[in-house]
């Protein structure tokens, strides 16, 4: 499985309270770099007074929500870089594609396993020209903030101002808007799709090493996302065994890619066994996490059967002469080879498995139990080699084996269908269009290529 992007969101209640803490060296032990794109060092406090008076205006209930956090998880060799300009890179990227002002501090946490940034940044584009208004007499608001003709309406029976009323004396502010209206598209779910594939070629612009590459996990693919263990998390039990039972099911999910079965049909499985049966149970039961790893694995039985019922191509891959194309069979006959392994041993595991069953009793106990022993064994080395099916696709260059298959099988069509336009040749000739398509194929499964650095940034600082 690839390594995916983690970015987490939220939403703030008291903007200067969050800034003071992440930016704050005495608070935080772990500080690299802080970086606001801000001149102004008023503009948190005026947007803070401008959301809620926006807020009070709208009688909305609830908390007035001041600005929103992006938290994003940072590669550990990331730290190679300095701190400041890392920073600054990642802000001022957020700046140019939304043109909304961030604040933002780069930290390890506590165990100095998570290198990360904390970017605070205003949902409102600030005015060029703030409209301040000037009270030219004597002004009065009651409780409710409305205007109000006379002092007399905000006073209570015995002539003294009543709580919450107030008055703008004349010459005074009685009305300023430094910003604009919330930007529609924040915290909207494409937003927050287009932050996460932003960022994530940021990262993968920056890291060297290819394991580090990330992807946007695609929750409309076969794959299940395992959930990140919050520190002193309650159900951190719960939410591991669930993500063993996930990481099972990709695993599976790989396997049968390997074997043939479509995408969509593992994709509609997913949808059948898994999504729907959560959907249920909590309609049934009520919100219990602890039903999910149950029902992933009743899932992946189901797809462990369909995988041995399914009819594995027992012809080789056609061969043609096109290299990307080639170049693609070596890598499907490495899965294949690899599969066939796992068949074996699944054989293997059946055929011990019947002998336990048939030896019942106490005297065949040590027999059961040397049984039971290789059984073990045997799963140690099935997981294994469904872990060596990840490494040959990421090995050259894939991003996992259902993108790599998905390349592969779109290449076989388009060939087979080139191949019967022309009949009489054996090996068809090169043709630009099919050789640019297949190139396409293999780019849309490969992770980004990487760019330099240093380029990306000179190429920034011009813009």
């Amino acid at each position: 499985m690839a390594k995916h992007t983690f970015v987490e969101h939220y939403k703030l209640h008291d903007v200067q309270g969050k800034i003071d803490y992440i930016s704050n060296p005495d608070r935080q032990e772990h500080l690299f770099a802080t970086y606001d794109t801000t001149i102004d060092e008023r503009f948190w406090d005026y947007l803070a007074g401008e959301n809620h008076r926006a807020f009070e205006a709208s009688g909305a209930t609830g908390e007035c929500v001041e600005a929103r956090e992006f938290v994003i998880m940072l590669p550990p060799s990331l730290r190679e870089y300095d701190p400041q300009l890392l920073l600054k890179l990642f802000a001022d990227k957020f700046k140019a594609e939304y043109g909304l002002d961030c604040c933002s501090a780069l930290h390890w946490n506590k165990a100095e396993s998570n290198y990360h940034i904390h970017l605070i940044y205003s949902e409102r584009r600030p005015l060029e020209n703030p409209d301040i208004r000037i009270a030219s007499r004597n002004m009065f608001y009651d409780e409710n903030g409305k205007h109000r003709r006379t002092k007399k309406e905000i006073l209570d029976e015995e002539g003294n101002l009543r709580p919450g009323c107030r008055i703008v004396r004349k010459g005074e502010e009685y009305k300023c808007r430094f910003f604009g209206p919330k930007e529609d598209f924040v915290g909207t779910s494409k937003f927050l799709s287009d932050v996460k594939h932003m960022y994530t070629d940021v990262i993968n612009a920056c890291v060297k090493d290819e394991s580090e590459r990330l992807t946007v996990f695609d929750r409309s693919g076969p794959y299940l996302a395992t959930k990140k263990i919050g520190k002193n998390n309650p159900k951190a039990e719960v939410i591991r065994a669930d993500n063993e039972a996930r990481m099972e099911w990709n695993r599976i999910v790989d396997e049968a890619r390997v074997a043939g079965i479509p995408e969509e049909d593992i994709v509609a499985m997913k949808k059948d066994f898994i999504s729907s049966e959560v959907k249920k149970s909590i309609k049934d039961n009520g919100n219990k996490p602890e039903r999910l790893g149950e029902i992933i694995r009743k899932a992946i039985g189901s797809l462990v059967e369909k995988i041995r019922n399914f009819k594995f191509p027992e012809k080789p891959a056609p061969a043609f002469g096109f290299a990307a194309y080639n170049e693609m069979v070596k890598v499907n006959n490495a899965l294949r080879k690899v599969n066939a392994e796992i068949v074996a041993i699944d054989k293997k595991i059946k055929h011990k498995q019947n002998k336990i069953s048939e030896s019942q009793g106490i005297r065949y106990r040590s027999f059961r139990i040397t049984l039971n022993k290789e059984i073990a064994e045997l799963l140690i080395l099935r997981k294994e080699k469904q872990d060596e099916l990840d490494r040959i696709v990421k090995k050259a260059g894939y991003r996992d084996v259902n993108k790599f298959m998905t390349a592969f099988e779109k290449s076989c069509r388009l060939l087979e269908k080139y191949q019967a336009e022309y009949p009489d040749e054996k090996q068809p000739v090169e043709k630009e269009s099919v050789l640019s398509k297949l190139k396409s194929y293999q780019a849309e499964a490969k992770t980004t290529a990487r760019k330099d650095p240093e380029k990306q940034k000179k190429k920034e600082t011009e813009r």
